[in-house]
């Protein structure tokens, strides 16, 4: 019985941690923009759980059309896990 409630006790501690330390939009910003230095900004998609948060970073590049046109193509599509205010590329 002692080992089920130290046990059970562990878990909701871990899950308080993750919640109080759970990384917001604006420390993914400076986190993403320190590891990719690139032209143009990223678009980013943000999913909020109870104790952790999904970040989607699409990059984007602009090309010309046959029609002299601008448009925006998208690149390179990276997701990431933040969890204890770190973040873990999925």
């Amino acid at each position: 019985m002692k080992f089920r409630t130290l046990v059970f006790l562990f878990i909701i501690a871990i899950i308080l941690i993750g919640v109080f330390t759970k990384p917001g939009p604006d420390t993914f910003k400076e986190f993403y923009t320190k590891e990719h230095t690139r032209e143009n900004p990223p678009v980013i998609e943000y999913t909020n759980g109870v104790a952790y948060s999904i970040f989607s970073a699409t990059s984007f590049t602009a090309t010309t059309t046959t029609d002299n046109k601008k448009v925006a193509v998208p690149v390179v599509k990276e997701k990431y896990l933040g969890l204890f205010g770190r973040f873990w590329k999925l």
